[in-house]
């Protein structure tokens, strides 16, 4: 038997790869990258070695030359202060406080004759830096300046350090106050007194008054010495307290003297004095303002004013244009003005127009002067 050879289909799957290219449209973003040359800045650090001056403050404490405050007040034997003498810087604590008067040290003092020194030794203050001691003044016045009372008062001084603690050292005083004084009053014949001249200290116990009998005086007035010690003359100007010159007249000069001692002695006589150039009782005579326009809701003034002055009685009587006296004004010669106030004797205000003022002064001595002056009244409503 030989073997025969047959022929069978055998299907066998073989799987190769086959690139086959196929254009597909696709919405797929493809990401493109571009290489663009770009500078680049990388930082590097260096060491470098470098000096750095630094300044340090030190501290070092300094003594105060002034580390203290301290004040001086005066007191009187009630407790109250008259007067604050000073508030200042000092260099160390006050241990005694040394009270003077005329370089010497004392326990009373009269301010008419020194003022009291407050000396604290080994202190000083700003100004006075190696001084032995300071000194401060006391004249004896107030704190507004006026003349106290005798009488038993305080030194008072005070110190204050850093830390508000306080030291006092109180120190008592007199003050002793004589009364001495030459004094000349001038009285007019109704025993007013008309001027007062004054000298704080009698320089003798002998009095010799000595003026003329008869004074004249002129329209600037005069000069006129007054003896009252031998070598020792005061002067009267021949005016009044307000400065105005006296009418012709018989005046009373008297002379007062009080000695340290206490002895007092008082002189008197009756001069005669003439006013010279005399322009009449009044002298120059001016009513204002005029025209006087008074605003609405106000009540109006008029003055009435006359330079001369003396012991005498004015009267200004007011008339309307139809000759009726609507007002009387009295006033004394020597106040040298007086006032209306727009109103009627029984007191109504008067309306606007042309009034008539009828002045008449008359001196003690008789002598009598009549004026007549117009005024001009607008009333504004």
């Amino acid at each position: 038997m030989s073997p025969t050879p047959t022929f069978t289909p055998t299907a066998t799957p073989t799987f190769t790869p086959t690139n086959t290219f196929t254009q597909t449209a696709t919405l797929t973003p493809t990401p493109s990258y571009t290489f663009t040359a770009t500078q680049t800045f990388t930082a590097t650090v260096t060491l470098t070695e470098t000096s750095t001056n630094t300044a340090t403050p030190t501290f070092t404490p300094t003594p105060v030359r002034f580390p203290m405050t301290m004040d001086i007040e005066i007191y009187n034997s009630a407790g109250e202060k008259i007067r604050a003498i000073t508030n200042t810087m000092v260099s160390d604590m006050v241990n005694d406080v040394i009270l003077m008067a005329n370089s010497g040290p004392v326990s009373a003092f009269n301010p008419d004759e020194s003022g009291l020194t407050i000396r604290l030794p080994g202190v000083f203050i700003p100004g006075q830096e190696g001084a032995l001691y300071s000194d401060f003044e006391w004249d004896g016045l107030n704190q507004s300046g006026q003349g106290i009372k005798p009488g038993l008062y305080y030194v008072k001084v005070t110190i204050k350090d850093t830390y508000g603690s306080a030291s006092t050292v109180i120190k008592e005083v007199t003050v002793l106050r004589v009364e001495e004084y030459v004094r000349l009053n001038i009285y007019n014949s109704a025993g007013e007194l008309v001027n007062r001249i004054e000298v704080p200290k009698a320089d003798s116990t002998v009095l010799n008054l000595s003026v003329a009998d008869v004074i004249f005086l002129g329209k600037e007035g005069y000069s006129i010495p007054i003896g009252y010690a031998p070598g020792k003359v005061l002067y009267w100007d021949g005016k009044n307290m307000a400065g105005r010159i006296v009418g012709s007249g018989v005046y009373e000069i008297e002379l007062d003297i009080k000695t340290a001692d206490g002895y007092r002695i008082i002189a008197a006589k009756s001069v005669t004095v003439f006013k010279q150039a005399s322009d009449g009782v009044m002298g120059r005579l001016k009513v204002y303002p005029n025209p006087n326009v008074i605003e609405r809701g106000k009540p109006g003034k008029a003055v009435i004013a006359w330079e001369n002055s003396a012991s005498g009685k004015v009267s200004i009587k007011v008339y309307n244009v139809y000759g009726e006296m609507i007002t009387r004004i009295t006033a004394s010669l020597a106040s040298g003005s007086a006032e209306w106030d727009m109103k009627t004797s029984s007191g109504n205000v008067i309306s606007s127009g042309l009034y008539a003022l009828v002045i008449e002064a008359v001196r003690d001595g008789g002598e009598t002067e009549v004026r007549i002056e117009k005024m001009t009244i607008i009333r504004r409503f």
